[in-house]
């Protein structure tokens, strides 16, 4: 089971640890769970197979249903377990029934083809193109037409003239979405249903939308309020306000965005659950002066707040904050006080129902903690800040806080809980953000306001809307100039990354604190004040714990003599991390993510260990070493081992000067270099040639560093993208390659492999390194059928495939 799903399993016991009133808190906990926990079975195999979930569920229910007769239903915490566990089948059973790819997706990276669809939303303008989102209809590749179906991104040139609803034929290369170093593209395309990207399109219209097509109309008013807003005031503030009513952040330059991503202030730019908040209110403030009856006046608010919903575009995080401030309004217009962690759990059950690939929307765990940890945190920090103001001054202590209160208090509380997130994510912390915050915060509902108005005033009379544009330009430069101050800062942010580890357990120290706020057991009132009399005992226990839990780590992370191998899962790349029996680092080739490598690397070294012992690079090209130069900038390498081929790039020369900065040895090697390591770990070079070693001109690939590692009786032969002139040149040299596990060279592209060669390795297993968004077509159907009843593990499906062996028998684990 992976992390993921272990995080929700530690964090739904923890919630069964406590006798709550959170039905709804724990259904959403065992709904969310089972999703997370299907997901996780899904990348194992494929397809998903909803069967299972089904009857899963339906054995959940039939449980359920005798546990009702049992004296224990009328307990509430076996009660809660019980409905919670049924709630998991039943997200499990959910995520099965979501599609893992489309029709049209079959077609991916085989080349040129015309698309005829409808377009099934507004494209989204870049600084250089145009995002279509088509609803592929038919296919025509090679004089064939084909019927099809599915959603595909279409890049087309940034004026393309369509708009949704219209019927368009596009011609271009249909690839597979792909993932990059520290975002997946891919993973966030999949989340709208998307699973094909087609690029260079040339784009036809075909025929235009319905006449009066309610999509067509409403996305016609969004680009007229837009083209209002443009010719009113100036950029960037245009771009800005559209950002802010919209939700359309296409007019915001690369560098004002990454300016408000420096100073935490780019929830101001998104449609947030503070939009939805300062927007509800207005409404209920206007329709109040109307003295009309308080549900009346919810309702025509709720209407209109699903208006506005549609109008941005419901997004996961858009939809949630208008389901919060829905359920605000509701819960006043029945004089109820809304208990926010369940109108969350309602959000994220009713999201995740419509889409469970919403849970991995950054933006929507984003709204999620920042929504929580307000709920939950701003209400202790404003009574601490208003006791620090009436020390400071008793007399405007009052007037000061309802001031200072929202942007300090709740910008602080948000940041608290979106922190973690961001860290995880992004590996950024800002240190200005609080100080940016006051500085906006305040003026942000009245850009809002004014701004809305403003709006609406300039679609039907822009020379009235004129003086109120005014008025928010001065707004917004405020806004803009604030940032762009703050961002010009040296270290407004800094890189600090977070282990999924440490975030998973700040949430689950965050729920369990509203859990025992919810219920308030008396046990942890005698926890606390035996903490508060007994200071140096607590003291004493705590740091007795932590020492426990690094000396296990460390215990954990000593070598167990037998060898591991891991082949990394790097996309598109090579890359091996070997561990010998007495505990020595091997790493052969890195790839071209920097931060894929650095966390594969976290993940499998003991934490106290920040060196290497050997680098082994099996050719100069960018694809393997790039990754490397931020390898080198975190741990000691030992001794570098090449191909011996030099090169002239810049980054390649700068892994040099890094590496001799550091005192690595460099040793070019060739066929008849061996290295043995003291507990048996054999090394020994099988290509390149000696006599004729590779010069700067020559291809890499005939020229390919092979190398096979060997422990006791079992051996790995790590080919790299050796060519067949490579492994002909070996066997011409009365080379034996055998060995017991073989990485399939050239990431099985055609013609990769040799059969001669194959035969003479004679392999157990193979492992075949690919990215599943490669746009070569790797792996080949014919190599694929070379290997015959090979046992074949791929990291495009399996993930990092990890091997153990104590020099007899063999262990493999896929890792995803």
């Amino acid at each position: 089971m992976s992390r993921s799903a272990d995080h929700c399993i530690i964090t739904l016991t923890l919630f069964f640890s406590l006798r709550t009133h959170m039905r709804l808190v724990y259904l959403a906990l065992g709904w969310c769970a089972g999703i997370v926990i299907a997901a996780d079975v899904a990348t194992r195999r494929v397809p998903r197979h909803p069967l299972e979930w089904t009857l899963i569920a339906i054995i959940a229910l039939i449980a359920l249903i005798m546990f009702t007769r049992s004296r224990l239903w009328t307990q509430k915490t076996p009660r809660m377990i019980a409905l919670a566990l049924f709630a998991l089948a039943l997200g499990g059973m959910r995520f099965s029934l979501t599609p893992a790819t489309s029709e049209i997706a079959a077609f991916n990276n085989r080349g040129g083809m015309t698309i005829t669809g409808t377009v099934a939303a507004p494209p989204m303008l870049r600084d250089t193109r145009a995002d279509i989102r088509l609803n592929a209809q038919t296919l025509t590749r090679t004089g064939e037409t084909l019927p099809t179906s599915g959603l595909i991104l279409v890049r087309a040139a940034r004026h393309t003239d369509v708009n949704v609803g219209d019927r368009i034929a596009v011609t271009g290369e249909l690839i597979a979405p792909p993932t990059l170093d520290d975002f997946s593209y891919a993973d966030y395309l999949a989340r709208g249903g998307v699973y094909s990207l087609l690029i260079n399109a040339d784009v036809e219209l075909v025929s235009p939308a319905p006449v009066g097509d309610f999509w067509r109309i409403l996305a016609d008013v969004r680009a007229h309020t837009r083209d209002v807003i443009a010719s009113a005031i100036p950029e960037p503030a245009a771009g800005l306000l559209t950002g802010i009513l919209l939700g359309d952040e296409s007019g915001i330059s690369p560098d004002l965005e990454a300016d408000f991503a420096a100073t935490g202030a780019a929830h101001i730019v998104a449609i947030s659950g503070f939009n939805m908040i300062v927007i509800s209110s207005i409404v209920i403030g206007m329709l109040s002066r109307l003295n009309l009856p308080k549900r009346r006046a919810a309702i025509i608010a709720l209407i209109i707040i699903g208006i506005y919903t549609i109008f941005v575009g419901a997004s996961a995080a858009v939809t949630r904050a208008a389901l919060m401030s829905g359920l605000l309004i509701v819960g006043r217009s029945i004089r109820r006080k809304t208990f926010v962690p369940a109108s969350l759990a309602f959000a994220a059950i009713l999201l995740s129902a419509l889409n469970p690939l919403t849970l991995w929307d950054v933006g929507f765990q984003l709204s999620m903690g920042a929504v929580f940890s307000i709920a939950l945190l701003a209400d202790p920090l404003s009574r601490r800040f208003d006791r620090l103001l009436k020390r400071l001054s008793s007399r405007h202590a009052d007037r000061l806080a309802a001031w200072l209160n929202e942007p300090i208090v709740v910008s602080l509380a948000a940041m608290l809980g979106t922190l973690p997130i961001t860290m995880l994510y992004f590996g950024r912390v800002s240190l200005v953000a609080l100080a940016v915050n006051l500085l906006i915060v305040p003026v942000q509902p009245m850009v809002l306001a004014l701004g809305g108005l403003a709006s609406l005033t300039g679609l039907i009379a822009p020379a009235i809307a004129a003086p109120i544009f005014a008025c928010v330009l001065v707004l917004l430069g405020w806004t803009i100039t604030a940032v762009r101050t703050f961002a010009d800062i040296p270290l407004a942010q800094i890189d600090l990354p977070l282990h999924p580890n440490l975030a998973a357990g700040f949430f689950g120290v965050l729920f369990f604190a509203a859990a025992v706020r919810a219920e308030k057991p008396a046990w942890i009132g005698r926890v606390w004040a035996f903490i508060v009399r007994r200071k140096l005992v607590t003291i004493f226990v705590s740091l007795l714990t932590v020492g426990i839990i690094l000396g296990v780590a460390h215990l954990r992370a000593l070598p167990d003599g037998r060898l591991h191998v891991w082949f990394l899962d790097m996309g598109h790349s090579h890359a091996a991390l070997i561990q010998t029996p007495d505990g020595a680092h091997i790493l052969i080739d890195g790839g071209r993510a920097p931060s894929r490598l650095l966390t594969a690397l976290g993940d499998r070294l003991p934490f106290t260990k920040r060196s290497i012992e050997i680098v082994i690079l099996t050719q100069p090209d960018p694809n393997e070493y790039a990754a490397l130069i931020d390898v080198v900038a975190r741990y000691r390498i030992g001794a570098l081992i090449t191909n011996g081929q030099p090169n002239i790039s810049a980054d390649f020369q700068s892994l040099i000067t890094r590496l001799t900065e550091q005192g690595t040895q460099i040793t070019p090697a060739a066929r008849g270099w061996r290295f043995d390591l003291p507990d048996g770990t054999r090394l020994e070079a099988l290509h390149p040639d000696p006599v004729a070693m590779p010069e700067l001109d020559d291809r890499f690939d005939p020229n390919t560093l092979m190398l096979r590692v060997t422990y006791g009786g079992v051996s790995f032969l790590f080919t790299g993208d050796a060519n067949d002139d490579a492994q002909a040149a070996i066997l011409a040299a009365g080379i034996n390659p055998a060995a017991t596990v073989m990485g399939v060279p050239r990431h099985g592209a055609s013609g990769a492999l040799d059969p001669d060669f194959l035969q003479a390795v004679a392999p157990q297993v193979a492992i075949l390194q690919s990215d599943p968004a490669n746009r070569f077509g790797d792996p080949d159907p014919n190599t694929l059928d070379l290997l015959g009843d090979i046992r074949l593990y791929r990291t495009d499906y399996d993930g990092t495939i990890h091997l153990v062996t104590d020099g007899v028998n063999l262990e493999i684990t896929p890792e995803g």
